[in-house]
């Protein structure tokens, strides 16, 4: 029997894979390293923002500003602040995200287990009018070990059936 109901945010709730594409390389730019399409599909795609900026910055020679951790967040942070600026000009919800979400949060607890940033997360749900759909949100911020691991999943679960 189906006791809770577990979405991933980025490709499921939110087709936003072109802009996460699109702010990745504005930021590598900003920093004077350019990737391609076909360079961030075929290496950076499901990686979340950390790994992200750490492997091409490691990439791109630059490993000792990959290993400063505040160069990395400092990095995450200016993209998180384009991607919420974007997000309030166009809402990239799937078709049928939101009815689907309310119409399964009626009969079941819901989380989100998701590489993306929280303060992504909570601003779509919350302009798409579905945050009270969802009771816990898991993001890499709060893992050892991000996808595949089930770590994350593990967590939602248990914070679903608390």
């Amino acid at each position: 029997m189906l006791k809770a109901v577990i979405f991933d945010f980025n490709g499921v709730i939110v087709d936003d894979e072109p802009l996460q594409l699109e702010l990745f390389r504005r930021v590598l730019g900003e920093e004077g390293i350019s990737i391609t399409e076909e360079e961030y599909m075929a290496r950076y795609l499901g990686y979340d923002n950390f790994k992200c900026f750490r492997t091409a910055l490691t990439d791109a020679g630059r490993e000792q500003q990959a290993a400063d951790l505040a160069q990395v967040v400092a990095l995450i942070a200016r993209k998180t602040d384009y991607y919420l600026k974007a997000i309030d000009e166009r809402l990239l919800l799937f078709p049928g995200v939101v009815e689907l979400a309310r119409r399964f949060a009626a009969s079941y607890p819901m989380g989100i287990v998701s590489g993306a940033e929280r303060k992504e997360i909570e601003h779509v749900l919350l302009r798409a009018g579905i945050r009270n759909c969802f009771q816990t949100i898991i993001t890499s911020a709060d893992l050892k070990s991000g996808k595949p691991d089930p770590e994350g999943y593990n967590k939602a679960l248990a914070a679903l059936n608390a």
